[in-house]
């Protein structure tokens, strides 16, 4: 729709429910049965593209302090500068205005968060357990750092109509990742990208906005599920879960 495509849907109602049957197995309960490990967490702190001393970093994480503390909409542009300690001249040389600010700090969200799971993304021996792993070191920088989760997953809806292009952002480039080096999409390829980075995109929204029942240690099983389901199959998704599990157990 956003892209002046909507005369394409009705073409596009097999391919989504393709994608919506992938998951309606038998197999997909036993994820709750599997037992996942506790999820190490890191203290919560700043993102370290927030730890510079520079006037944009200052901005970043001037805007982040104020909009968890009282709300993006209150916010000005004057306001930001001046809890950054920086002038709102120096502001806008880097930023037309808070809108941008904003934007750009979703962008550098993405940008590190992605960079935490291409690592150990590039070092697994299958594609499965890449995925496994990337998600998993994904999900850990995410619930590490609680402020920017709410900031990309909750509060941003206050950004306005701006936003509707850019609300998958912090998962764009790792649903690309995940999806690029994968074997054949046998449910929905056509709207592989989309309805991937929409799917991580929920279910973790959901989890920081407290309307989930999994715990942060399920999250990870319940997303890499999402993500290789439609590829290799439900039943064969879950049992390379589970062969996951056993693996981190045993280290």
């Amino acid at each position: 729709m956003l892209e002046g495509r909507g005369g394409e849907l009705p073409e596009m109602s097999d391919e989504v429910l393709e994608v919506i049957g992938c998951y309606r197995s038998p197999a997909a309960a036993r994820l709750v049965a599997l037992g996942a490990p506790r999820s190490r967490l890191q203290a919560r702190a700043p993102g370290a593209f927030l730890r510079g001393g520079d006037e944009r970093t200052l901005a970043l994480g001037s805007l982040v302090s104020l909009t968890l503390d009282g709300g993006y909409a209150a916010l000005s542009d004057t306001h930001i500068a001046q809890f950054a300690g920086i002038s709102t001249e120096c502001f806008h040389q880097h930023f037309s205005d808070k809108q941008e600010c904003y934007l750009a700090l979703l962008d550098e969200l993405a940008q590190e968060a992605l960079g935490r799971a291409s690592g150990p993304f590039a070092s697994a021996a299958s594609w499965p357990q890449a995925v496994d792993r990337a998600m998993r070191a994904f999900l850990d920088y995410l619930l590490a750092h609680h402020g920017l989760l709410r900031i990309a997953f909750v509060e941003l809806f206050e950004v306005g109509p701006a936003i509707a292009g850019r609300l998958t952002r912090p998962v764009d480039a790792l649903a690309e990742l995940l999806t690029a080096s994968g074997p054949a999409r046998c449910r929905g390829p056509l709207l592989a990208r989309e309805t991937l980075a929409g799917a991580i995109w929920t279910v973790i929204s959901a989890h920081a906005c407290g309307q989930s029942s999994s715990s942060p240690a399920g999250l990870a099983d319940q997303l890499t599920f999402i993500v290789l389901a439609p590829h290799i199959g439900a039943k064969a998704a879950v049992e390379e879960i589970r062969a996951a599990r056993i693996r981190l157990r045993v280290v």
